[in-house]
């Protein structure tokens, strides 16, 4: 069915609305002034619009990784540890697999219901069965009077001090406080009877937690109630509080205390004393979640779980769900690490590890890219231009939105190479039309038919460059005239193009990397079997130097004067020596990126980093001309299975301390004790298992 509405046509955009597609605001407006049920129906069209977004990486640990399925907690110890709660037992990562803890360590079976650190690096691990506190190698029973205890799920655990464990049992609060002898507690009520009898809320307890600032806070009665220096204050239905069993607690960076039902979210800024119900606008809390998870990211924005995957709190709720690849089907368990990496506790999958939380996102084909991403140009407003499959795509950022470009008389299909100049923008499309887009009226010209386009470079001079799959062409500044340029007959196809701070152009050939300056052409002599198949990519530096791309693998640097160079090597880091080289480009600091078939690596000077699928980037295979730096410092990287984003690329550069250990060893399929006095008299071969707490894949070593 076809609608017209009038003042609502695409044909009365301006340029600027042009390019972004409708001016929802305006077009709302409009059509509200004229009815109101077509104002409605527009406006749900927009929302539903809005919903579009872009998508992040998991890596997802379950059984083939050593882990139970059914995760219900998840914390992390002083040591660097991730352990796990599940109904199988207790589960430890070590950076490469999980790893099960039972009878031979201590704890004898039972669902896991929590695990909390004290003060003094103790792990407290509470079970259907029983309490026990361990090192987190072996465990001993927590059993006051030497009777076991048996604990409901949820937060029924807390510490005070390494010496003192508060514990519901029957509803009440318990004080646990261990003995001279080893092994040995004693528990007492907290509350007196006195207080019980004043305040009954105290003996109908559904939570305990402790916060930093050493405050106990207890789900009680329906009500939210505070121990602070001895006193005891209940927060209501008059203090703002639904009555409702609240289980989860999470004190922000501010000083904000937030609470967590399985139906309600609540929360008491810092100095307040009523708290405001803070529930997602448009997520449900999800009331299957039994132990509601509440976490807060190194941002210090709230995480929690909701009926459609997760929330976070940032000034506002941002919802994200199946689309943007957060799991569905029921968050247990939140835990943001000491490196700001997020986990997710899924039961029945698993967990699932948010990779690139916080500086990576990316879109796809089920945000409507039509993917690979060959090229990126700089938007006018909010997001990047893309040349895909599909056609020129535009990325609005800010409203996480792909929409197609609106030029005017550009054709439908494939664009292989963009290009910004002064005014305009260049597109090439794999067809072989070269069009050329004023930025006045936002329409495309058509300027001639370029078979093979590779590459489209504007020079300083405001030159249009263009590499093809036989030679190089230019389109002079304020001409529309496509003229041939003469290259060595040897050169092939030109893949690349780049200018140096002299002015002079190099172009990576299949015949070798060649330098043009003044009208005339110098193939640069390189030795080395790597140069023997030409380039594929090249980047002109500040200083005279080059970093150019072999076609058979391999990275040249190389400084050059005028035509001669001064002195070259190639890399021998594995991840270029290896690689097949996609693009390099060098960013407003200096920075080296460099694509391949095995992802990203960057160069900050001093030394190499690899990003890849491990870290969260969509897909290892980037594509030739897939990079723009933007101008806010953040990069897009265009890759085959759709465009990544790195807001922070200074977060790819931060070094994290490591802390070596020896944790599981064995000897062909028999495990051996992992600090042994017998062992370091001999010489052996280890190989050994390098796990990190960071995004990386597992790395295998051999030691002799």
């Amino acid at each position: 069915m076809k609608m017209m509405i009038a003042g609502c046509r695409p044909a009365m955009m301006d340029a600027s609305t042009r390019l972004r597609g409708w001016d929802c605001a305006a077009v709302l407006a409009r059509c509200c002034a004229r009815a109101a049920s077509i104002c409605l129906a527009v406006a749900v069209l927009l929302a539903h619009r809005e919903a579009a977004a872009q998508t992040f990486a998991f890596r997802v640990y379950q059984q083939a990784q050593g882990l139970g399925n059914l995760v219900t907690c998840l914390t992390q110890d002083r040591d660097g540890f991730i352990w796990a709660c599940t109904d199988d037992g207790l589960y430890r990562y070590d950076g490469v697999d999980f790893r099960r803890f039972g009878k031979e360590h201590g704890v004898d079976g039972g669902a896991i219901r929590s695990v909390i650190e004290d003060g003094a690096g103790s792990l407290i691990v509470a079970t259907s069965q029983d309490l026990y506190r361990g090192d987190g190698a072996s465990f001993k029973p927590i059993r006051p009077d030497g009777r076991p205890l048996r604990l409901a799920a949820g937060s029924q655990v807390a510490v005070t001090s390494p010496e003192h464990v508060l514990v519901i049992a029957g509803g009440a609060l318990l004080q646990l406080t261990a003995g001279a002898a080893a092994g040995e507690w004693r528990s007492s009520a907290f509350f007196s009877t006195s207080l019980l009898a004043a305040m009954p809320v105290l003996a109908h307890l559904s939570s305990v937690h402790v916060d930093r600032l050493g405050r106990i806070w207890l789900g009680c009665g329906g009500a939210i109630c505070r121990v602070e220096d001895g006193a005891v204050k209940i927060f209501d239905v008059k203090s703002g509080v639904p009555v409702d069993a609240w289980r989860s607690w999470a004190l922000d960076r501010d000083g904000s205390m937030w609470v967590r039902s399985r139906a309600h979210l609540v929360v008491l800024e810092a100095q307040d004393t009523r708290f405001e119900i803070r529930d997602p606008t448009r997520a449900l809390l999800s009331a299957q979640i039994l132990d509601a998870p509440l976490s807060v990211d190194r941002q210090g924005r709230i995480l929690t779980s909701t009926d459609v995957g997760l929330s976070r709190w940032q000034g506002g709720w941002e919802d994200y769900s199946a689309m943007h690849g957060v799991p569905t089907t029921g968050i247990a368990a939140i835990l943001t690490d000491r490196n700001g990496q997020v986990w997710l506790g899924v039961p029945g999958h698993g967990v699932e590890r948010w990779l690139g939380y916080g500086h990576l996102e990316s879109w796809t084909k089920t945000q409507g890219l039509g993917a690979p991403v060959w090229s990126i140009a700089s938007g006018t407003d909010g997001g990047p231009l893309l040349a895909t499959r599909t056609g020129c795509s535009l990325l609005d950022r800010a409203a996480s939105i792909v929409s197609s470009c609106a030029f005017g008389d550009l054709p439908a299909g494939e664009i292989r190479v963009m290009a910004q100049a002064e005014g305009a923008l260049w597109v090439g499309m794999t067809t072989g039309g070269l069009y050329r887009i004023a930025a006045a009226d936002h329409a495309a010209t058509w300027i001639a038919d370029v078979p093979e386009m590779r590459k489209l470079h504007v020079d300083s001079n405001g030159q249009l460059w263009i590499g093809t799959g036989n030679g190089v062409a230019v389109i002079p500044a304020g001409s529309m005239q496509v003229q041939s340029l003469p290259l060595p007959a040897s050169s092939g196809e030109v893949a690349d193009i780049s200018e140096d701070d002299a002015g002079a152009i190099w172009l990576a050939t299949q015949g070798g990397l060649l330098r043009w300056s003044g009208g005339r052409c110098t193939t640069m002599l390189v030795d080395g079997r790597q140069a023997l198949g030409g380039f594929t990519t090249v980047a002109a530096a500040a200083g005279g130097w080059v970093w150019a791309g072999a076609a058979s693998h391999g990275m040249l640097h190389l400084r050059v004067s005028g035509e001669r160079i001064e002195e070259a090597h190639w890399l021998t880091d594995p991840m270029l020596a290896r690689a097949a080289m996609h693009f390099t480009r060098i960013d407003r600091r200096g920075w080296v990126w460099v694509g391949t078939d095995t992802g990203v690596a960057l160069f900050d000077g001093r030394s190499w980093r690899r990003l890849d699928s491990n870290d969260g980037l969509i897909s290892d295979d980037t594509m030739p001309d897939g990079f723009l730096a933007d101008t806010d410092g953040s990069v897009w990287i265009g890759t085959r299975a759709g465009i990544t984003h790195i807001e922070s690329p200074e977060t790819l550069l931060q070094t994290v301390h490591f802390d070596s250990r020896i944790t599981p060893v064995s000897l062909e399929a028999n495990r051996l004790d992992a600090q042994p006095s017998w062992w370091r008299a001999w010489w052996f071969e280890l190989t050994a298992a390098i796990g990190s707490m960071l995004s990386r894949a597992d790395t295998a070593l051999n030691l002799r």
